[in-house]
């Protein structure tokens, strides 16, 4: 499938009145789109890191969860395209249906393998929560698809993936997408109950360095997924595989991951992470699924 420009490839409105907003983003919507995004973002989620929840509270942050799409929208409408016609561009099935075993199948194989490893480390897992864990699986899929993680996709992959590829090799700008959407997510630790998991100190600054690092290795596959289908519902489903993967098939609960055992957990699944990673850019030759004819000249970061 050809590439497609996020902004270039949508049909413009006509002259839009200019502006120096309009100006700037227009020469900037790499950079427009990420500060919208964060700002967007954070500055819904600061009062549930502040302790207000209730279901307003809830509510304002699940809305929060639409800040890339958001920004990307905005982008695309100050920029004078058309977020209507991106959005058809990028909300589409016409890929082969075996990605989404791809998209459903590699999460519980990597959730599955980081448990092996968890359990090499002298951890135990809970088998009892099986039954309950099934029984999760279709509506924690629902749920994430639609409200927590894959609404952040047609944002971060649908619109930001394709403009850094027009600048930066596939795994140079995973991995600088992978930093910013990791340190976008940094509120939601704030959020956590407690978001130490008993750790202190050098453990504690250990373990979020290997929680970023981890959300960065995630970005390969994403990479990868998108790069082949085109497709915001195919990483959509990605991301959803993943959230429900983490949540049903470590077989632990959350409050008994603390300290020694979260950091074995969180070690266990970034190994796996990298070598999922390793594999992706070692099989592609580091193009990530991007063809060679889908290359284009940069229009400004």
């Amino acid at each position: 499938m050809a590439a497609t420009h996020p902004i270039a490839a949508v049909p413009t409105r006509g002259r839009a009145r200019t502006s120096p907003l309009r100006a700037w983003v227009k020469a900037h919507p790499t950079t427009a789109f990420f500060l919208g995004a964060y700002a967007f973002s954070w500055a819904l989620w600061t009062p549930a890191a502040l302790g207000f929840d209730g279901p307003l509270g809830m509510a304002v942050f699940f809305v929060g969860v639409l800040g890339p799409v958001a920004s990307a929208t905005m982008v695309i409408r100050l920029s004078g395209g058309s977020p209507r016609a991106w959005a058809r561009d990028i909300f589409h099935l016409r890929f082969d249906r075996r990605w989404f075993v791809f998209a459903l199948g590699l999460p519980f194989a990597v959730a599955a393998t980081a448990s092996v490893g968890f359990v090499l480390t002298g951890r135990s897992l809970d088998f009892g929560l099986v039954g309950e864990r099934v029984a999760a699986v279709v509506p924690l899929l629902v749920f994430t698809f639609l409200l927590n993680g894959g609404p952040e996709e047609p944002g971060w992959r649908g619109f930001a993936l394709p403009r850094l590829q027009t600048r930066f090799s596939p795994v140079r700008a995973t991995l600088v997408l992978g930093v910013l959407w990791a340190l976008w997510h940094l509120p939601l630790l704030a959020i956590e109950d407690d978001p130490s998991h008993g750790l202190s100190g050098w453990a504690f600054a250990g373990t979020s360095l290997l929680f970023v690092l981890g959300v960065v290795l995630y970005a390969f596959p994403y990479t990868y997924l998108w790069n082949r289908t085109k497709s915001a519902i195919a990483v959509m489903a990605l991301h959803a595989g993943f959230n429900t993967a983490n949540a049903v098939v470590i077989l632990r609960e959350e409050d008994d991951l603390v300290e020694g055992a979260y950091v074995a957990m969180q070690l266990s699944l970034t190994v796996v992470l990298l070598a999922v990673a390793v594999a992706l850019v070692y099989a592609t030759r580091g193009r990530l699924g991007l063809g060679e004819d889908e290359r284009e000249e940069a229009g400004g970061a």
